[in-house]
This record gives C-alpha cells, sequence and structure tokens, in this order.
C-alpha cells in the first residue's frame, strides 16, 4: 500500500532557520524564476509554432520545443507548488498532491539530461559526418521519436521507482515532497539509478562539448555543404552547459545520499534553487543568440508595453472626464443654490 508522510509538515521559516530577509529573498528570486521558466518557455514554443521565430534547422527547432515542453513541466511541477508552499509557509496542497508530484517531476527532470545528452551527441555525430544530415541519417520526425521514447523510458523508470519505493514524504528543506527512499527495497535500485541518471549524463555532455569544440574549430575551413550552423552550435553548448553547472550541486547531494548521510539544509535548498534556474536560462539564450527571435521577443514587448499605455491613457481621460463632469454639475448645483437664496431674500412685492 503506498503511504504519504507529512509528520514534518512544519512551518518553513522556523524548519529552516532563516531571517526574514533571507527568506523574502529566496521568495522573490523563486518567483522570477518561476515567471522567466513559464513565460519563456511558453513564448518560445507559442513563437516557433505560429510564426517560425527561432531560424535554425527542423532538427533543432524540434530539440528547442521538446526543451521547452520539458522546462515548462518542470516548472508547474516544481517550482509553482514550493512558491506555493514558500508563500503559505507550508504545505498545503494535501496528501494526494504530495504522492503524485513526488513522481511526475522524475519524468521531466530525468528526460531534460537525456534529451540534451542526445541532441549534443547529434551535433557531434553532425560535425565528424555531415553528410550524414543529407543522406537522411538525421531528421526532425526521427529525432522527435527519439526524444518521445526518452519521455517513455523516464516513465517507465517512474513506475519501477513508484512500486519499490511505495511512498512519498515532505521535506521541509526542500519545501516539496520526494519519494521514500527509505525502502531496502528501493536502495539498490535507486543507487544505480543515482549513477545512471545523475552522473553519467552530465559527464558525457561535457565530453562531448569539448569533442564538439575541438572539432569545430578544426573544421572551419573545411567546406562542406550541411555543415551544422555556428549558432546551432552556440545554443548547444550553452544549454549543455548551463544545464551541467546546474546539477554540479544535485550530483554532490546524491552523492551525500548515496553513502546514506543527511544533507545539510543549506545544500538541499541551494541545488534546488539552482536546478530551476536552468529552465528559466534557456529562453535568455535563445533571445541572446538568434536574432529572430529576439526581434520576436521585443515586438511582442513593444506591443504590450503600447497596449499597457493605451489603456492608461484612456482610463486617464475617462477619469479627467469624469471630474470635469462632476465638476460642471457641481457648479449648476451651486447657481441654483444661489439663485434660490436669492429669492429667498426678496419681499413678497419684488420679483425674484
Amino acid at each position: 500500500m503506498f503511504e504519504v508522510d507529512l509528520s514534518n509538515n512544519t512551518n518553513v521559516v522556523q524548519s529552516l532557520q532563516l531571517t526574514p530577509a533571507v527568506y523574502s529573498t529566496i521568495l522573490a528570486y523563486h518567483v522570477l524564476v518561476t515567471f522567466l521558466s513559464l513565460a519563456g518557455n511558453l513564448l518560445v514554443l507559442y513563437g516557433t509554432h505560429r510564426y517560425n521565430a527561432i531560424n535554425i534547422d527542423a532538427v533543432s527547432l524540434i530539440f528547442i520545443k521538446f526543451l521547452a515542453v520539458t522546462d515548462i513541466s518542470i516548472a508547474l511541477m516544481s517550482c509553482v507548488p514550493v512558491l506555493v508552499t514558500m508563500i503559505k509557509t507550508q504545505w498545503v496542497m494535501g496528501k494526494s498532491v504530495c504522492f503524485a508530484l513526488a513522481y511526475l517531476i522524475y519524468i521531466p527532470g530525468i528526460a531534460q539530461a537525456f534529451i540534451i545528452l542526445e541532441f549534443t551527441l547529434y551535433k557531434l555525430v553532425l560535425l565528424v559526418s555531415p553528410m550524414a544530415s543529407l543522406a537522411g541519417t538525421w531528421t526532425a520526425k526521427k529525432m522527435t521519436v527519439t526524444f518521445a521514447v526518452t519521455y517513455l523510458l523516464t516513465t517507465i523508470h517512474t513506475a519501477c521507482s513508484l512500486m519499490l519505493s511505495r511512498g512519498a514524504s515532505y521535506s521541509p528543506a526542500e519545501m516539496a515532497c520526494s519519494i521514500n527512499k527509505a525502502r531496502p527495497e528501493f536502495q539498490t535500485y535507486g543507487g544505480i539509478s543515482i549513477v545512471v541518471i545523475s552522473f553519467s549524463p552530465p559527464v558525457m555532455i561535457v565530453i562531448i562539448n569539448m569533442a564538439l569544440l575541438v572539432i569545430a574549430r578544426k573544421s572551419q575551413k573545411t567546406d562542406y555543404p550541411k555543415m551544422p550552423s555556428i549558432r546551432a552550435i552556440v545554443i548547444t553548448l550553452c544549454i549543455s552547459w548551463i544545464y551541467v553547472i546546474s546539477i554540479v550541486p544535485k550530483g554532490i547531494m546524491n552523492l551525500h545520499v548515496a553513502q546514506h548521510r543527511q544533507p545539510a539544509t543549506w545544500l538541499i535548498l541551494f541545488q534546488k534553487e539552482v536546478f530551476y534556474l536552468n529552465s528559466a536560462c534557456n529562453p535568455i539564450v535563445y533571445t541572446a543568440v538568434n536574432s529572430r527571435f529576439r526581434d520576436f521577443v521585443l515586438r511582442r514587448l513593444s506591443r504590450k508595453v503600447n497596449t499597457v499605455k493605451l489603456t492608461l491613457a484612456y482610463q486617464f481621460e475617462e477619469g479627467c472626464s469624469s471630474k470635469r463632469s462632476r465638476r460642471g454639475t457641481e457648479e449648476i448645483l451651486l447657481d441654483e443654490k444661489k439663485r434660490s437664496d436669492d429669492c429667498n431674500e426678496c419681499d413678497g412685492n419684488t420679483a425674484c
């Protein structure tokens, strides 16, 4: 039977032993990261789907779309619940939501690592063998299937974790629910998962990135008909390095867990907030590197600013008109009152 432990559901500020100033700073940071993760990645999906706002090859575009969906899922399943918990200072979403989120967050979290790994590997193969894309080996459809299979495998892994751990518990340090890792049946499987999922993808991504840099530098003078664009390589390197940097604190915490040691509270909180920053940075990378997407974002922002200006101007004009109308009404009433007072002062033989 599945169990959900909420016995540690105490006041977050007291559990973390944070001053109000530090807690308010963390809350403000988390609000900003959550907003950028949701708004930025939704804008990426909207712009690429409707306006083709990112001028890049079809396979890279599929990667960007899948990564945006993954980042939105992480924001909804992790950033938003943590934000609600920080505002309410305790978990208020009940046992069912706690149990569901403890397992569902693993699907986009693990898929993100392997999607980035697969895409960096694709760029490396394309640099080593540029004619592969011309031969139809790498197509947008096949890359879509590859990413879909990645999501399927991470879902299977989550199902296995569910059957072995059979429960979830609330952690005040993480301000979120996590799977029950204390069960003996889960410890062996969990240890293997930590090595395969938490350490292997980042290490392989670093190795592939180094190879990308070396081969790209040597291939600058090569005139192949289908060399990957510098823009796509820069986006790949930026996204992958941001992911690796954001996952390092989490890897350190997992080392403590694998050695059956309780990580420090500050490390648990720090690794979680740094990991969230990864989802918020990806749209910023697209905006900085891709001129078409940057123009698209600026046009949207300019349109929103103009709309707000027009709305405020209309409301101001309405307020001024209403004020002038009230002023005119008051003047008429004062004139009527004055005439009435003058009439009252007249005697019966004098016409008013």
